[in-house]
């Protein structure tokens, strides 16, 4: 009876087991390396919170910047198209500081007014004239040009196809 249970039972014909034995697993520090200095797996699920807390701060830090960046590139756009404009617009603005007659027009969700003289008003009424909004200002240019800025910067031209001829 010394034989232990293994021997008794390859005795009796059972054959031993094929499988390997399982193998250890590798102790690791707190700081994502095992003791042999190796790095841990990336997608190991028993990462520290402190370390899960750092990567989501780096990627929305990624976030951020990206925002940032992306402002800046239309920020950059938009001041090119007002380059533009403002070169194109230079001197062939009709505006004249003696006008008394208001216009009012709807721009995006306001409704605004530019003072013009009779034979503008007329020539707006016509077709003939159109107005620009350049930083925050209203200019009163020939349909032609305005066309052209419409090209420049689709939103600085104001649509005046569906407003009533009377003011």
């Amino acid at each position: 009876m010394a034989d232990s249970l293994r021997d008794q039972l390859i005795k009796a014909g059972f054959k031993p087991s094929a499988r390997p034995a399982p193998k250890k697993p590798k102790h690791r520090d707190g700081k994502g390396r095992d003791k042999r200095g190796g790095k841990r797996a990336a997608n190991d699920p028993n990462i520290s919170l402190e370390k899960a807390y750092a990567i989501r701060d780096r990627e929305e830090q990624r976030a951020d910047q990206e925002r940032k960046r992306a402002k800046m590139r239309e920020d950059a756009r938009r001041k090119a198209q007002n380059d533009q404009l403002q070169a194109l617009l230079g001197d062939c603005a009709r505006n004249d500081p003696d006008a008394d007659l208001p216009r009012h027009f709807r721009d995006g969700d306001r409704i605004t007014r530019l003072y013009v003289t009779e034979a503008q008003r007329d020539a707006i009424a016509e077709g003939r004239l159109g107005i620009v909004k350049l930083r925050r200002r209203y200019l009163l240019v020939d349909a032609d040009i305005a066309s052209e800025a419409a090209r420049i910067k689709p939103d600085a031209v104001v649509d005046l196809s569906d407003e009533p001829d009377a003011d």
